[in-house]
């Protein structure tokens, strides 16, 4: 997915997300493409990335290092607005979201369903014990409490391999 591009912007700090939103909120006629978060073909990390198309070119907020920037740095970081020819925005976000994400979608799954665990477990200390008490106990049963909700999901999303033949 190498497509020529053309820095339209000085370098500010900012991330692609504010560009996006900013764009759309100028021209409502913008159209608005989201790359979900990946693990590249290579084993990398790839944040989440948003891009943006008048109908006549794409546009995306980006920094200009060759190597990218560490998922924390993803944020809020200095970059530029790039230009891409009309098109690349749609085949850019259909290349990023095929699908090699079902990782993604288990780790995901897993995050949402340890989190709701554990509001509800503060919560039921607040009720409790009138404050939330931080245990290393608690630390150590949730490291094992979020590994076997990332092994289910990951047999549930995948399918079972201990499933009743019929």
């Amino acid at each position: 997915m190498s497509e020529k591009f053309e820095i339209v912007s000085h370098e500010y700090y900012s991330n692609c997300m504010f560009e996006a939103v900013k764009a759309k909120l100028r021209d409502p006629r913008i159209r608005l493409y989201f790359c979900r978060p990946r693990i590249t073909e290579n084993g990398c990390f790839q944040m989440f990335h948003f891009m943006w198309g008048d109908g006549k070119a794409d546009y995306d907020f980006s920094d200009l290092g060759e190597n990218g920037l560490p998922p924390w740095r993803n944020l809020f970081f200095k970059g530029a607005v790039r230009r891409f020819p009309a098109g690349f925005a749609a085949k850019y976000t259909e290349y990023r979201n095929m699908a090699g994400g079902k990782g993604m979608k288990q780790l995901s799954a897993a995050c949402v369903k340890y989190i709701l665990i554990v509001i509800l477990w503060q919560a039921l200390e607040m009720v409790f014990y009138g404050a939330v008490q931080h245990r290393v106990v608690d630390d150590i049963i949730g490291v094992i409490l979020f590994w076997y909700i990332y092994q289910c999901e990951k047999s549930c999303l995948s399918g079972s391999r201990h499933r009743r033949k019929d």
